[in-house]
Formats: structure tokens, sequence, C-alpha cells
């Protein structure tokens, strides 16, 4: 009876993807969030539960995404999940950053990455 009152207040607080998705072991993942999330399969039930349910999320939305961005999300996956906590925080607040900049200083930018990445 306590389990489905906590459930149904931490639905209502829109928590109860974090209950859910923190006990997510990789057997217990569809055969979908199986198939996006491959690349982390031996690796999977060793992650912090935190990025795991950033991960279903991301899996979620992974077939409303173009094949590029697929593509991308496949690629840089593995890197991802080695990330410690704050790198994926920073990562992330450099992408917001990004994204809000005006089109032009972005393509900038984005060209100056390119350049550094490109091989020598």
């Amino acid at each position: 009876m306590a389990k489905k009152q906590l459930a149904v207040i931490l639905a209502g607080l829109g928590l109860i993807w974090a209950s859910s998705a923190h006990a997510q072991a990789w057997n217990a993942l569809n055969g979908q969030q199986q198939s996006v999330l491959a690349p982390l399969a031996s690796q999977w039930d060793g992650l912090p539960q935190a990025l795991k349910a950033h991960l279903l999320d991301a899996a979620q939305h992974y077939p409303k995404m173009t094949p590029a961005e697929q593509e991308n999300f496949r690629a840089r996956l593995p890197e991802w999940s080695k990330l410690d906590p704050a790198a994926r925080k920073a990562a992330r607040e450099n992408y917001d950053k990004l994204k809000n900049l005006p089109p032009e200083q972005r393509e900038k930018l984005k060209e100056k990455l390119r350049a550094q990445d490109a091989p020598k």
C-alpha cells in the first residue's frame, strides 16, 4: 500500500521516471531500448542511475531523430557514458550555450571546432 501511495505522489510530481529508470537492469530493457543503447550493453548495469535515466529518455526519442542525428547519437554514446557527472554537466551547458547563439556565431564556432578536429 505504501509503495502505491509513493508512486502516486511521485507521479504527481513528475518524478515517477526516476524510480522506474533506476531499477532498469539491461535485461529489463525492451528490444528498442537495447537496440539503441547496444554500444553500452556490457557496461549498462554499472552505469550511474542518473545516466541510465538520461539514456533511456534519449532512447525513447531516438526514432524521432533524423538519420544524421541518430548516427551522431550512436557515435558519441560510448564517449558520453565514460564522462564523469561534472564533465557531462559541462557538456550540456556548452551545448545549451551553442544552441542559443545567433546562427552566424554558431556557424563560425562550428567551423572553428571542425578545423581543430581535422586530421593534421
